[in-house]
């Protein structure tokens, strides 16, 4: 069949009375599903929300003796990683590390029965969901793969004021390209946006490099960051790198996270005390700091995605999207850091290289909106977005 019979087909037919699942575990999401349910089902969808505490228990026990279904592994080991980084630079014993993973592994088993009897009940065929990479999420998609249902996942956008919506994931597993030559071929429909420049503070070094302090709980730091296990271990990198570079180790600015609980005071007096190069603030403007820093350093943050906007030089430590040949510098272990740190200042990124990615962000991938504010505009532009996922999807052979 031709492609434009399948979109036409799609249309009349009310995209195959397709049923949208959307599940929900934290209050802003239900409240966002209500919305984004009441926007599906004016353009011809049948919608079901899956609200996590309103689930049935008793089917779910029903399946748990019926279905072979399997809990992925990563499940416990992530939530295990996840728990241990809640208390960064201690050591969990091995006999509690043992007995939550046991705990665990019974919850999250009843928990994917659960989900599993719920969406083969509701016979959906497509599932929507936040992130796919917590605790209850990941449980869901594995419940969801195991029917063969196919998951859209929605995140805090790439980009400023945006939201992503993929079928293939979020952050450093999402669809975005990263070969290189795709981003050299590609025609931008718009030039990517330069943000609105601040006035630069002189109590600010002449020169210096900048790196964000990351949640160490965060699905960035526990998933995608394999040499770097959390704030302690990033600080002990860049110690160690001072000790081998000596004078020829840039000064260097870290800001503690907003959102973190974490406790900075040992981090603080601990370079105050082995550090003559590395800084570490409570306090600043992040795009301040980024827009006047020489270069910014980061795991896999989203003010890399930032310092790229302000077309900075991004040295990436982590596993992102974003780290890219000709677009940042990557830096995945202890040799490779200090090699980035003593050659950034004479490297650059590829002019039309750096423009035609920061354009296919801003203009193709990100879904204009932060869901959190679900305007009408937004939710418009995310039934638009679905809408590309199934015609894409159904022009596939």
């Amino acid at each position: 069949m031709e492609e434009s019979g399948i979109i036409e087909i799609i249309e009349l037919n009310g995209f195959y009375q397709m049923r949208v699942g959307i599940f929900s575990a934290r209050k802003t999401q239900k409240q966002y599903a209500e919305k984004l349910a009441a926007t599906l089902e004016q353009a011809g969808f049948d919608t079901t929300q899956f609200w996590y505490k309103s689930i049935p228990v008793v089917p779910g026990m029903i399946a748990w003796v019926r279905s072979r279904v399997e809990l992925p592994p990563s499940v416990i080991s992530n939530y295990i990683r996840e728990r241990r980084n809640r208390t960064p630079n201690t050591v969990l014993p091995l006999w509690k590390a043992r007995l939550l993973a046991t705990l665990k592994s019974i919850e999250a088993k009843f928990l994917l029965f659960r989900y599993y009897q719920e969406f083969r009940t509701k016979q959906c065929d497509y599932l929507i969901l936040w992130n796919g990479l917590k605790f209850r999420q990941e449980i869901a998609c594995a419940a969801a793969q195991a029917l063969n249902i196919p998951c859209i996942y929605i995140e805090r956008g790439a980009l400023p004021g945006t939201t992503m919506f993929d079928p293939k994931g979020i952050n450093f597993i999402n669809s975005v390209p990263r070969d290189p030559e795709f981003f050299r071929r590609y025609q931008p429909i718009s030039k990517a946006s330069w943000p609105e420049q601040i006035k630069r503070d002189q109590q600010l070094p002449e020169n210096f490099l900048f790196i964000p302090c990351q949640v160490n709980t965060d699905s960035q730091i526990v998933r995608f960051s394999p040499w770097i296990r959390d704030m302690h271990r990033m600080i002990d990198a860049l110690l160690e790198a001072e000790n081998n570079l000596g004078k020829k180790m840039p000064n260097i600015i870290i800001k503690t996270h907003p959102a973190s609980s974490e406790n900075y005071s040992q981090l603080i007096n601990r370079l105050n005390n082995e550090s003559k190069r590395i800084r570490l603030i409570k306090h600043g403007n992040t795009t301040h700091l980024i827009q006047h820093a020489d270069a910014i350093a980061t795991i896999n943050s989203s003010v890399g995605l930032e310092a790229l906007q302000n077309r900075k030089k991004v040295i990436v430590m982590g596993e992102a999207f974003y780290n890219i040949s000709g677009i940042t510098i990557s830096a995945q272990n202890q040799r490779a850091l200090e090699q980035a740190l003593l050659t950034y200042t004479d490297w650059e990124p590829e002019d039309l290289l750096l423009e035609n990615f920061l354009s296919y962000l801003e203009h193709e991938y990100t879904v204009p909106g932060r869901w959190q504010d679900a305007s009408d505009e937004h939710l418009m532009a995310i039934l638009k977005r679905f809408k590309a996922i199934i015609t894409t999807e159904n022009r596939q052979p």
